[in-house]
């Protein structure tokens, strides 16, 4: 912009000036965008060769101790590639009751490896409702809380049923119910204050405090909640617990 020029000319030298900025700013926004999004691919790509490099170490491993005849911890690293594929294929999303079931079978296979101790899981389903659909990994904390307040060589019993309440003289809404049991000695009072206290009023000190099974209960509680549910502790003494999670269908 010079000086001599007109008043007219400074202004649109001025106006030039600021549109080739700002233009300039954009293209490195574009630039830092394009690099953010490729950082990203980048990303997604290496979080789906993780796995599948997991899954291979754990297959070579497997393959090392059939040779060496030992087939019971071929046995459990099957079953805990399996539990991984479940866990992190499609997580969060919905599953069947009949593929949870599958799921916990394995799961209960290594728990028992873990404490050296017989655990009988036992899965009561009413008709063919094990096609019903449920949260992914919706059981597994209630079942290792069940597990943890259990007797050494205890059951785990998991009953699934239907339920139809009358909302009015016109309406039915159909329900259904998961209820775990076990042997154990019970669920301490306090414990069961923590567990269901709606999650998002729980303070971080007390989320913390929970850890393990406990954090996972109010977690998958807070969705039950979400998807318009409610968890019970229906029983809960030395003789045993059993915890009710009811569904809308």
């Amino acid at each position: 912009v010079k000086e001599k020029d007109s008043t007219e000319i400074q202004e649109i030298s001025e106006g030039f000036n600021e549109m080739s900025e700002r233009i300039h700013n954009l293209i490195g926004q574009v630039k830092e965008s394009a690099m953010e999004q490729k950082n990203a691919e980048i990303s997604a790509l290496e979080a789906q060769i993780d796995p599948h490099f997991l899954y291979n170490i754990l297959d070579t491993i497997n393959w090392k101790a059939i040779e060496n005849e030992q087939y019971e911890i071929s046995e459990m690293l099957v079953a805990l590639a399996d539990i991984l594929r479940y866990a992190i294929n499609d997580a969060g999303e919905f599953t069947t009751i009949d593929a949870e079931k599958g799921w916990l079978e394995k799961y209960i296979l290594l728990q028992q490896e873990k404490l050296g101790e017989e655990i009988e899981l036992e899965f009561k389903i009413q008709d063919s409702y094990g096609n019903c659909k449920i949260h992914k990994m919706l059981l597994q904390p209630f079942v290792e809380n069940a597990i943890k307040y259990n007797h050494s060589g205890g059951k785990v019993t998991v009953n699934i049923h239907l339920s139809e309440e009358i909302t009015n003289t016109s309406t039915s809404v159909n329900y259904v119910f998961l209820e775990v049991s076990d042997t154990g000695i019970g669920i301490p009072p306090e414990y069961q204050e923590k567990i269901f206290t709606p999650f998002f009023r729980v303070d971080k000190s007390r989320s913390r405090a929970m850890g393990g099974a406990g954090l996972g209960l109010a977690l998958v509680s807070e969705i039950v909640r979400q998807h318009n549910g409610q968890v019970k502790v229906l029983e809960s003494s030395k003789k045993g617990s059993m915890i009710a999670i009811i569904l809308p269908v």
